[in-house]
């Protein structure tokens, strides 16, 4: 099963994309735990997206993809923002004074939470491919 859905680069617009996800998931029958962390993954994603994505104030439009199946779901994340590679943001180092590590954490979350992530340029598009494990 694969359902798509587009938000614009408002966070007014990420509640009802993050509901629509939930009910996706579980309607497919994906445990409670997984929504949960599926659901964390997203809004990280698009948070970013629509906070640190765009150089300018125009309306973009963000792409959210799911698709669940042979026990597992994929989650794509595509936006037309400025080129970015989140997995190749360095790692904060939790050793490191407080205020040198106040940002670059939901990265960090994001990657610990997902079986495996992959990110391209697709023409003018970051695409992020995040993998969870659903049973």
């Amino acid at each position: 099963m694969t359902e798509t859905r587009t938000l614009g680069n408002s966070l007014a617009e990420l509640p009802p994309i993050l509901g629509w996800l939930e009910a996706v998931l579980r309607g497919a029958g994906v445990a409670a735990a997984i929504v949960g962390e599926l659901r964390l993954i997203a809004e990280e994603g698009l948070s970013n997206v629509i906070r640190h994505g765009y150089a300018d104030s125009t309306r973009h439009s963000i792409e959210v993809t799911l698709k669940i199946g042979g026990g597992e779901v994929l989650l794509v994340l595509r936006d037309d923002g400025q080129p970015f590679n989140p997995l190749a943001a360095p790692a904060q180092d939790p050793h490191n004074p407080i205020v040198e590590r106040a940002g670059g954490w939901g990265i960090h979350l994001l990657q610990s939470l997902v079986d495996r992530a992959d990110y391209r340029r697709e023409g003018n598009a970051n695409v992020l491919y995040l993998i969870k494990r659903s049973e």
